[in-house]
């Protein structure tokens, strides 16, 4: 996502470009590996170019997801790395400059028509706060999943040393308490057997993982969003959305989201701690009336529709596809991307 959400530039008509090889991207094509380490995670948060960056974030969240989701077992939902994948594959139009119609001639023409020049600008700027959240939110989150995978793989010493190296303090002054807490559901629920408490843990492990970034996110997409509080509030409902599954799902920001069913075992919940925290931030817990955002940068409103995202589609398969498909890939890069080396889909 966003990460997650950091699909909040602009929609303004429908785009499906052309994609064209560049020579930037081919960096990408060039460093990609499938096995997210945290030595890997360090290299992509060093490159310099933000389009490249993307293409190797949205890759590393697709392929975490799928890791993720072989070690917490059968029964398992999607984690928070299956949507970010998504968000991000989004993002990386914005920061691509793929947001507007003909962009590339209205750049060309910013120094002879008026008003050119601030459209231009505006999109630079857009590109660049969606290029900077969407890295800094993988420096911070991806290290932590791929960290817990290698822990949990190795041993009970091995989490207790990961849990140990969270930062205290909440997200909004620097801390890690609430990502910790995901992490506690994340191992809580790998424990458990499929069921409704398995899939309640990790529900809850997604929207603390999501309340953590999304915090972390607040100033880099109040910088994106344009204008005031009611341009805002229109460029949310009408020019923003989020595209799930390879075009499976096209869900509108600023619109509720569809009327269920809800993820399996998601219809009643019953964990007193999620319902609390639904519950902050969703007032209607039995359905999505009302889960729309009436603007994006409010964390309030974002996170109330995030609540809802993260429920309707807990148990959606398509989202474990690749969030850039090898036709894509190539296109972009000019390179074949190597096989994972492992399933490509976890059973549900």
């Amino acid at each position: 996502m966003i990460a997650l959400l950091l699909s909040f530039a602009w929609d303004v008509l429908p785009r499906r470009p052309a994609l064209q090889e560049s020579p930037r991207l081919a960096e990408a094509g060039d460093r990609v590996e499938r096995v997210v380490t945290e030595a890997y995670i360090t290299r992509v948060v060093a490159m310099k170019d933000a389009a490249a960056r993307n293409l190797l974030i949205t890759q590393a969240y697709g392929d975490l997801s799928l890791e993720v989701a072989d070690l917490l077992g059968s029964g398992a939902a999607i984690n928070w790395c299956t949507m970010a994948a998504w968000a991000s594959r989004r993002a990386g139009q914005s920061i691509r400059g793929e947001d507007l119609p003909g962009q590339q001639y209205v750049a060309r023409a910013a120094a002879r028509v008026p008003g050119a020049r601030f459209l231009v600008d505006t999109m630079r700027d857009v590109s660049r706060e969606v290029g900077e959240g969407n890295r800094e939110v993988f420096l911070e989150v991806a290290p932590a999943f791929a960290g817990f995978v290698r822990a949990f793989r190795a041993g009970d010493e091995a989490l207790a040393a990961f849990f140990a190296a969270f930062t205290k303090g909440p997200p909004d002054r620097g801390g890690q308490d609430i990502l910790r807490r995901a992490f506690e559901c994340y191992l809580e629920a790998a424990r458990a057997p499929a069921g409704k408490r398995k899939a309640e843990l990790l529900y809850a492990a997604n929207l603390y993982v999501a309340l953590q970034e999304q915090t972390r996110l607040q100033g880099r997409i109040a910088a994106a969003m344009p204008g005031g509080p009611t341009t805002r509030a229109l460029v949310t409902k009408a020019m923003l959305e989020l595209e799930l599954g390879g075009g499976t799902a096209i869900h509108r920001l600023g619109a509720d989201l569809p009327d269920g069913p809800f993820g399996e075992h998601l219809e009643a919940l019953e964990d007193p701690e999620l319902v609390t925290f639904v519950l902050r931030f969703d007032a209607d817990i039995a359905s999505t009336c009302g889960s729309r955002a009436e603007r994006w940068d409010a964390l309030a409103d974002r996170m109330r529709f995030i609540v809802e995202l993260f429920r309707l589609h807990g148990s959606d398969a398509s989202l474990f596809e690749e969030p850039l498909s090898a036709a894509e890939w190539l296109a972009l890069t000019g390179r074949v991307r190597p096989r994972r080396p492992f399933a490509s889909r976890p059973p549900l």
